[in-house]
């Protein structure tokens, strides 16, 4: 069923896989994390002038270099050419394993036509995990894709269906810090990529959204508003929409109301093309304030709240996770406030304050609520 190498029963079971430069900040958190989880651990350089390779040899990992040319998926493809493991794990020197064990993934990696593994990816901090492919056989023609953004999923598509297999959720979860702090130097690198990666795989909304959101966070406004504009246009009129190209709408919309400016109808179309997409009922919710119509607010809010408590929250994309506790109780709290029903809305401005108890606008907020309750003589207790 695979490839000769992939079957040898000698071969270690697990290969760890990286691309690194200059990650020496990052890098020791990572290997330790794997420690125990995998047999080996490939590290291909692609120019470090600081103690990165040290660090990594220290670990024992196999380490070699590669000259960087702009090219993510090459310098990645490198790395899986040296793993020997029947599997191979994808990780960055800036993200780390924070739960799962090795015993349950040889489990779960060993049944019957698996392919490939998911794990959960927490992308910042204040994110909620999502389910990412980071595993899969090490076969030679499972290979990435992509100068930025690479991804393995059309090549292992294609050998999933060859083999009739099955890609399933694991117990391993990472965390990636990578994104805290400065970002300028990673936008700086990333701008000709990610131009010359939509020039090569126009329809990649991904791309086209992490440019706009690049053009955004360094003041080219009028660069950022047209390639929103232009992935929402994709994604409108893409026939079989992913849930992750409602990024190209949360995106837009966030930029418009940053601007000040009105996003009802882009909303509109949002919700009818992703109606599941956790992101849209705090979007409607603002909409439905800013229109100071604040019973429906609330009840977007509620909604809002609900399904980030709910065992089955959906893992198809990340969300913010203050959108799911303190900001939408803040918010539901300033419904309250101006529906003059000062007792639930001091008991929503608590819930948020328990959220974020280092917030004191939140406190100073419930203690007025309390105050207003009780000037109008309501049972607060």
């Amino acid at each position: 069923m695979f490839s000769r190498k992939s079957a040898n029963a000698r071969s270690p079971f697990l290969s760890a896989a990286l691309i690194v430069r200059n990650e020496e900040k990052y890098l020791e958190a990572c290997l330790a994390s794997i420690r125990g989880i995998v047999d080996e651990t490939i590290v291909v350089d692609t120019g470090s002038t600081d103690s990165s390779r040290d660090l990594a040899v220290q670990f024992g990992a196999s380490v070699s270099e590669f000259p960087w040319n702009h090219d993510f998926a090459a310098a990645r493809n490198q790395a899986l050419s040296l793993c020997r493991g029947r599997w191979i794990l994808y990780i960055d020197a800036d993200e780390r394993v924070v739960s799962g064990s090795r015993a349950q993934l040889v489990d779960t990696l060993s049944r019957p036509r698996v392919v490939g593994g998911k794990v959960l990816l927490r992308p910042r901090s204040n994110m909620t995990p999502y389910w990412e492919t980071r595993l899969f056989r090490n076969h030679r023609l499972i290979r990435f894709r992509g100068k930025i953004h690479e991804t393995i999923l059309p090549a292992l598509e294609v050998h999933r269906w060859i083999h009739r297999g099955h890609v399933v959720k694991t117990g391993l979860a990472l965390e990636h810090v990578g994104y805290e702090g400065d970002q300028t130097a990673k936008h700086q690198r990333n701008i000709p990529l990610l131009v010359e990666g939509l020039r090569l795989e126009p329809d990649r909304l991904y791309l086209r959204c992490h440019l706009a959101s690049i053009y955004a966070a360094i003041g080219q406004d009028d660069l950022a508003e047209s390639t929103w504009k232009e992935a929402v246009r994709r994604a409108h009129n893409s026939r079989r929409p992913a849930t992750t190209d409602s990024f190209a709408y949360v995106g837009y919309m966030q930029f418009l109301l940053d601007h000040g400016r009105d996003i009802s109808a882009l909303l509109t179309e949002a919700v009818w093309t992703f109606p599941e997409v956790v992101h849209l009922n705090w979007y409607q919710a603002l909409s439905a304030m800013n229109a100071r119509d604040y019973r429906t607010a609330a009840r977007h809010l509620q909604t809002l709240i609900d399904k980030g408590q709910a065992p089955d929250f959906d893992r198809t994309i990340g969300c913010d996770t203050h959108l799911l506790g303190s900001a939408a109780y803040s918010l539901l709290g300033a419904c309250c406030y101006h529906l003059r029903e000062y007792d639930q809305a001091a008991r929503h401005y608590a819930r948020a304050a328990e959220a974020e108890p280092e917030n004191l606008e939140f406190r100073v907020k419930r203690h007025l609520c309390l105050t207003l309750a009780k000037t109008r003589g309501e049972d607060l207790d």
